[in-house]
């Protein structure tokens, strides 16, 4: 399954970081309600099933039944990574709260 971010594709939303892969690429951080995702945070990293897993919102305490993560593998190097993190957070508001992203 996949959902588009700005002109970005993403896989998933996938519901837990364990089927993630170990590789470099941007991911989103999404809450899934009634009218839409929400999204509540992008970032890259140089591994994304490590790098998510570490999240607060996806930590022990937290309830995942909402929670989802999508992805985009992304190889190159770390600052091209953050242009494509950039770019969503230039068109999403750069605060993450309440915006609808994928209806």
């Amino acid at each position: 399954m996949s959902l588009m971010l700005g002109r970005f594709e993403f896989d998933g939303p996938y519901a837990t970081a364990d089927r993630l892969p170990t590789s470099a690429g941007v991911f989103a951080i999404l809450c899934f309600e009634e009218d839409g995702a929400y999204r509540i945070d992008i970032d890259h990293c140089d591994d994304l099933r490590n790098t998510v897993s570490l999240r607060k919102e996806f930590g022990p305490n937290q309830a995942k039944s909402t929670l989802s993560v999508a992805i985009m593998r992304h190889s190159a190097r770390p600052d091209e990574r953050q242009s494509v993190v950039n770019e969503l957070k230039a068109e999403y508001n750069q605060d993450c709260t309440g915006e609808i992203v994928a209806a």
